[in-house]
């Protein structure tokens, strides 16, 4: 079954980063199923903290579920740009569910307000219900997005290219000391020779006192 078209009319007037997309993916997951474990102990409990937790996180994941919203538009486009992603109309149909998702969460937390007013435990295992809905959708949606990366290859080759340019300005040629060459051993024969005939010719130059005293007599 396909779904209708909708769109959010929204325009951002600047670029949005690349690879922004899967971490808040993460958070659009994790959240709404933390809220549910919440909302399930509070049918029991029914505090007021707990009440009010619950509705921050989903006004969070409305934000955050936005976001997601705007970054997967950039990744798409990459993808579409690189010349290697062939599933274009897998991707236009995840880009419609986020959409659809993106709505519902508002939706969701509009129950989570009436809850609030009405305060009845049927009324709170109704929203509990419509909460798991949501989820489910949220859950869909992420092994789709997973298919587009590993099945499909979107932006794989993109970040590959990014990380080698990365790894090669990272990478410096080390310079390494030459170290002066060592004499062979013929050199320092001819050295040592060279300073034993030097020390022979002062020997024979130079005369001894025993010499010096005999030279003196004779005078």
């Amino acid at each position: 079954m396909t779904l209708p078209n909708i769109s959010i009319p929204v325009h951002i007037p600047y670029d949005i980063p690349t690879m922004l997309h899967p971490p808040l993916v993460h958070f659009a997951v994790v959240i709404p199923i933390l809220v549910l474990l919440f909302e399930i102990v509070n049918i029991f409990l029914n505090s007021k903290s707990l009440k009010i937790i619950t509705s921050s996180l989903l006004f969070l994941t409305i934000i955050i579920l936005f976001g997601a919203y705007l970054a997967g538009t950039t990744d798409g486009k990459a993808a579409i740009d690189s010349g290697n992603f062939n599933a274009l109309s897998e991707l236009k149909e995840h880009k419609l569910l986020g959409m659809y998702l993106f709505y519902g969460s508002i939706g969701v937390f509009i129950f989570k307000l009436l809850s609030l007013v009405i305060n009845k435990t049927g009324f709170r295992i109704f929203y509990v219900l419509i909460l798991l809905g949501f989820i489910t959708g949220i859950v869909h949606q992420g092994k789709e997005g997973g298919e587009l990366v590993y099945k499909y290859g979107a932006n794989v080759q993109v970040q590959k290219d990014d990380f080698d340019d990365d790894e090669e300005e990272k990478t410096v040629p080390v310079k390494t000391e030459q170290k002066a060459p060592e004499a062979s051993e013929k050199q320092k024969t001819k050295e040592i020779k060279k300073v034993q005939t030097a020390e022979e010719n002062q020997t024979l130059v130079t005369p001894t006192k025993e010499e010096n005293n005999e030279t003196n007599k004779t005078k």
